[in-house]
């Protein structure tokens, strides 16, 4: 479980959420912890825990891929939330982690790697 500060509504936070709104093929990553997202700094938003009813309906306003990587132990969750935006119409997948490991933990290139094998464009310098 997460522990949040007393008197913390994070329903409606989402850290990094500009990037929601950038009109790219980038690929966004969609990952629980603020650590998770921070390799990825400039490609990546953070849901502060499991996705909430507010912060889908961001997702949903995206332009551009989504690529959610929720941790080890949440993938089924991380598939059902990219059929979701799959439904809305929205260029979505889901990468499935190792057990026990989460965004922040696996190497940069695995992570790159297997944004690859979703079809998912990267930049010539192999980065998102």
């Amino acid at each position: 479980k997460y522990l949040y500060p007393a008197g913390m509504r994070r329903a409606s936070l989402m850290w990094n959420r500009r990037l929601v709104s950038e009109i790219t093929e980038r690929p966004l990553l969609v990952v629980e912890g603020i650590f998770d997202a921070m390799p990825y700094y400039e490609n990546a938003v953070a849901l502060l825990g499991k996705p909430t009813k507010y912060q889908v309906e961001q997702l949903k306003k995206a332009h551009r891929p989504l690529v959610i990587v929720l941790d080890g132990d949440a993938w089924e969750e991380g598939y059902a939330l990219s059929q979701k935006l799959r439904l809305n119409g929205n260029r979505a997948t889901h990468i499935k982690l190792p057990p026990g490991e989460d965004p922040g933990s696996v190497a940069r290139n695995w992570m790159l790697d297997q944004i690859k094998k979703e079809g998912w464009k990267l930049n010539g310098n192999n980065t998102i």
